[in-house]
C-alpha cells in the first residue's frame, strides 16, 4: 500500500500532471542517492535496525499530512519515503537472503525461495491495490491520513521480525543422540 499512496498523494494535491512529473523525478533523485549511500556505508548486521529506521521515517513522514493535503505536506511527505524507501528494501531483501540460506536445503532451495518471495510480494501488493480501492473515498479526507499512519505504524512489525530478539525456530528439529549413539 505504501507503494501507490505517494503517487496518489501527489496528485491529490497538485492535479498538473507535468508537475507531478518532474516532483517524482526529484523523489527518484533522492531515493537513488539513499540507496547509494546505503550501499556504500550500509553493514549487513544492522538489517533490523535499518527496518526500524525506515519504518519510524514512514511513520514521521505521515505526521505534516495531519495539517492538510497540501503541496508542501506531500513534498516533506515525499522526501522523507523517498530516503527511507531503500532502507527498508534493502535490508528486507537483505535479511530474506539470509534466511532462506539457513533453511535446512540451504542454497538448493535458493530459486524456490526466490519464487516464494515473489509470490507472497505480488500478493502483498495485490492486497494493498485492494485495500487502497476500499479507502478510496477516504482520500480527501482526514481518514486518510490515519489510514496511511496506520500501514506505517505497521512497519515497526518487520523490525522486529527481523531482530534477534524475535523467536526463531528450527523447521526440523535436532535429533537427540541415546547413550548408545553418542559412543
Amino acid at each position: 500500500m505504501l507503494s501507490y499512496i505517494p503517487a496518489i498523494l501527489l496528485y491529490e494535491a497538485v492535479p498538473k500532471e507535468s508537475f507531478v512529473t518532474y516532483k517524482n523525478v526529484l523523489f527518484l533523485s533522492v531515493t537513488i542517492l539513499s540507496g547509494f549511500a546505503l550501499a556504500r556505508w550500509g553493514r549487513t548486521e544492522r538489517n533490523a535496525d535499518y527496518l526500524r529506521v525506515a519504518a519510524a521515517g514512514f511513520l514521521i513522514g505521515s505526521v505534516p499530512l495531519y495539517f492538510g493535503i497540501t503541496l508542501w505536506t506531500v513534498i516533506m511527505f515525499m522526501l522523507l519515503f523517498s530516503f527511507v524507501k531503500p532502507l527498508q528494501n534493502n535490508a528486507y531483501t537483505s535479511f530474506y537472503y539470509k534466511l532462506s540460506s539457513e533453511l535446512p536445503l540451504g542454497a538448493r532451495f535458493r530459486v524456490e525461495a526466490v519464487v516464494l518471495r515473489e509470490v507472497f510480494t505480488n500478493a502483498g501488493r495485490a492486497a494493498g491495490v485492494i485495500a487502497l480501492m476500499i479507502t478510496t473515498s477516504l482520500a480527501e479526507t482526514a481518514a486518510f491520513t490515519w489510514v496511511l499512519t496506520i500501514v506505517a505504524a505497521l512497519q515497526l512489525l518487520i523490525g522486529w521480525l527481523a531482530s534477534p530478539h524475535f523467536p526463531k525456530y528450527q523447521f526440523i528439529p535436532e535429533r537427540k543422540l541415546t547413550r548408545h549413539e553418542s559412543k
